[in-house]
């Protein structure tokens, strides 16, 4: 069984699976569409919720694996759970245009966003896996530090090594990884039990980063840089695990399609 997770501050652009959960992380009246599960942040997980500008979507991540572990009657551990957004899913078939300025990503309007079937696009994947097809950065240290406040990532990293979730081997071959998935293990689907053990270690990283540090900057969208640096592990983290249950093989059958709402063919 795939279990939906939709993680939303805005109005959502398509329907959801009838047994769809919306994590609503907005500060105003949830805009759910066909949804009726939906858990409130600020008034669900308070303490995450105020945090919220640091985490970014991330708060949303945090939010499904506490629900998960204070519910686990309505899962079982051969379920797979399956994370999108308010405007932008992963399918194993693709929709709408691609892109023009993003590779991989393709864009939908109003009129296909009415017609969308995610529970039956989802059910068409092949594998345990569906995640964002990866994206050549040339390096992540490079490339964060390019578009980002590298002192996040290396304080960031820094408690990763601290808690033993990367060891020192593990270093170069991070900072220097030519790509990244998209979202990491917070944007697709997954095993049950693999999301939780990633979600969990970044949970805890992201909580203690911030009891002794804050964002380098102040800018509304550079101060979610744990969202950024947990995109960027999660992502590392759930290679590792494919490499680790898949020895050997390449894993282009759990890529998927990034698809995002927009009114043209410009990713926004």
């Amino acid at each position: 069984m795939i279990k939906t997770f939709c993680v939303a501050h805005k109005a959502l652009e398509f329907d959801l699976p009838e047994d769809a959960t919306v994590i609503w992380l907005g500060n105003d009246t949830p805009a759910t569409r066909n949804c009726e599960n939906i858990i409130v942040a600020s008034e669900y997980a308070p303490d995450i919720h105020l945090k919220h500008e640091y985490f970014g979507g991330a708060a949303g991540s945090f939010i499904v694996e506490k629900f998960l572990i204070e519910n686990p009657a309505t899962w079982k551990k051969t379920d797979l759970v399956s994370i999108i957004q308010y405007r932008k899913f992963i399918s194993p078939i693709p929709v709408g245009r691609p892109a023009r300025n993003y590779h991989g990503m393709y864009l939908f309007n109003e009129v296909e966003a009415n017609i969308i079937d995610i529970e039956a696009m989802q059910y068409q994947m092949k594998g345990d896996f569906l995640i964002s097809t990866p994206a050549g950065v040339g390096g992540v240290l490079a490339q964060y530090s390019q578009w980002h406040s590298a002192p996040d990532l290396l304080r960031y990293i820094a408690f990763a090594l601290e808690f033993e979730i990367l060891n020192r081997d593990d270093l170069l071959d991070f900072f220097s990884g030519a790509f990244i998935i998209p979202g990491g293990i917070e944007f697709g689907i997954f095993p049950m039990p693999i999301y939780l053990d990633i979600i969990a270690k970044l949970r805890r990283i992201c909580f203690e980063f911030l009891k002794i540090h804050k964002p380098v900057s102040s800018d509304p969208y550079q101060q979610r840089a744990l969202a950024f640096c947990n995109e960027r592990l999660g992502g590392y983290l759930l290679i590792k695990q494919l490499k680790s249950i898949y020895p050997g093989e390449v894993f282009d059958r759990f890529f998927g399609y990034m698809h995002c709402f927009s009114d043209n063919d410009i990713y926004k």
